[in-house]
């Protein structure tokens, strides 16, 4: 089908050989790793060395997870304690790539890369080095993948709970007249932010028909009904920018199956690609469950 895109989902155990102090934003960990084992020229060197001149691009079609311990992503806030990896301990961490014809043309990556990016990954196992001095040992654990027409079609209940595990830098549409750089985030996931921040990522991976159709209707058919989400700041690039993590519960409510199916399937794919700013790095990452009653 054109314009279909793929997620492909990559999943590692991290076993360190010694105790060893991460920095705050522990994908950058399974950065190190990664520019470690891929060579120059290669895809994943491309989009994520940051002498690459395409590093910088919005919507790079590579997520790097926070390092996890038993399925809790790790990471530290301003001001919170240091995330230590324990020497023997075992730990996890994925790796999404986003297989689209529309994104690889135009980063310039060329045409189905998806099957080196895959030997690329598979090229990540057995032992590298961390922080200089530091080694850990890297196991390929699953490799699973699906299609963008797939997102949300065995998804059913009357209700969502999204859980936003990772800081989230949800920003609001900069309005042109304004002429700000800057980004402004937004401390609470309302449902039209939501939305339209993944509609404006589905975009990037696929042409065809707008994901969302009517954009004022989103409130009315997403309801927030419980939440508890708290702000949190974060250390990014030599500040501290200000987000959210917690949980939000939403009631599904629209009377358009389309549009239902719409929501669906971005909030399926904010489950690989995360939602917000920075979602290469790990930040925005979220787990979805469906609800019953909401």
């Amino acid at each position: 089908m054109p314009g279909v895109f793929t997620l492909i989902r990559a999943s590692f155990t991290l076993i360190p050989s010694r105790d060893l102090i991460a920095q705050p934003i522990t994908s950058k960990v399974v950065k190190q790793v990664i520019l470690r084992k891929a060579r120059p020229g290669s895809i994943l060197h491309k989009l994520l060395a940051d002498d690459s001149p395409i590093s910088r691009a919005p919507e790079k079609p590579v997520k790097m997870s926070m390092i996890s311990r038993a399925g809790r992503p790790l990471w530290n806030w301003v001001g919170g304690y240091p995330v230590v990896l324990r020497g023997g301990e075992e730990y996890g961490f994925d790796v999404v790539y986003v297989d689209s014809p529309i994104a690889e043309k135009r980063l310039g990556l060329g045409e189905g890369v998806a099957g080196r990016v895959i030997e690329e990954l598979t090229g990540l196992e057995g032992r590298s080095a961390v922080y200089g001095s530091g080694e850990a040992t890297i196991s390929l654990t699953s490799i699973t993948a699906v299609s963008s027409d797939q997102l949300g079609a065995d998804l059913r209940g009357s209700g969502v709970r999204l859980e936003f595990q990772t800081p989230t830098l949800l920003q609001y549409p900069k309005p042109s007249r304004l002429r700000i750089r800057e980004s402004v985030h937004s401390l609470y996931p309302t449902p039209h932010l939501l939305i339209m921040n993944l509609a404006q990522k589905w975009e990037m991976y696929e042409s065809g028909k707008r994901p969302v159709g009517i954009p004022a209707y989103i409130p009315f058919e997403l309801r927030e009904v419980d939440h508890g989400i708290r702000p949190i700041t974060i250390p990014l690039n030599g500040v501290g920018e200000r987000g959210f993590t917690g949980w939000a519960v939403y009631r599904l409510a629209a009377a358009s199956q389309e549009r239902l199916g719409s929501y669906l399937r971005l909030l399926h794919m904010a489950t690989f690609t995360g939602v917000g700013h920075s979602t290469s790095l790990g930040l925005g990452q979220v787990a979805l469950s469906m609800l019953n009653h909401a």
